[in-house]
């Protein structure tokens, strides 16, 4: 399934699911991480407060579990199911990110954002967008990015 852009709430055709439920995340993402650490039970789900009328899902992955430096030890799916334009900041749900020992991945929905540095970012959702965030170690590569040739430093 793909994205129908004529849907106002950005969801695929047929598809009814709430987009913070992780079984969503992969319709609106056409290259997903390997997610499995962050959505495992023994990993830790809050709803942290965001802003007015938003609902936010922060899956954070249980110390411990083998992973690579670009698997996602936290993921956060934010939603607007209100009818205005909202904004919020997540560096208290990624402070590794604001402290620049990690990096911030755009996973899917639709979002904008504004700020000039990792500790003032903010982003925009408009009425019925969802947007989905991923914490990692290293930067996700693109495949042709990833080649052995290309080396990635902090």
């Amino acid at each position: 399934m793909k994205r129908d852009p004529e849907k106002s709430d950005f969801r695929p055709r047929g598809m009814n699911k709430d987009p913070l439920d992780p079984e969503y995340l992969p319709f609106c993402s056409d290259s997903s991480p390997d997610l499995l650490h962050v959505l495992h039970l023994a990993g830790s789900v809050s709803s942290p407060a965001l802003g007015s009328g938003l609902r936010s899902s922060l899956r954070t992955s249980a110390p411990g579990l083998a992973r690579t430096p670009h698997t996602p030890t936290r993921l956060l799916g934010v939603h607007n199911p209100t009818g205005l334009l909202a904004e919020f900041a997540a560096g208290h749900c990624f402070p590794d990110v604001s402290a620049g020992k990690a990096f911030l991945v755009f996973l899917g929905g639709s979002v904008e954002t504004s700020g000039q540095s990792r500790s003032d970012l903010r982003f925009l959702l408009q009425p019925g967008a969802h947007v989905w965030l991923a914490q990692t170690d290293s930067p996700v590569l693109s495949p042709a990015e990833s080649a052995p040739e290309r080396a990635v430093t902090r």
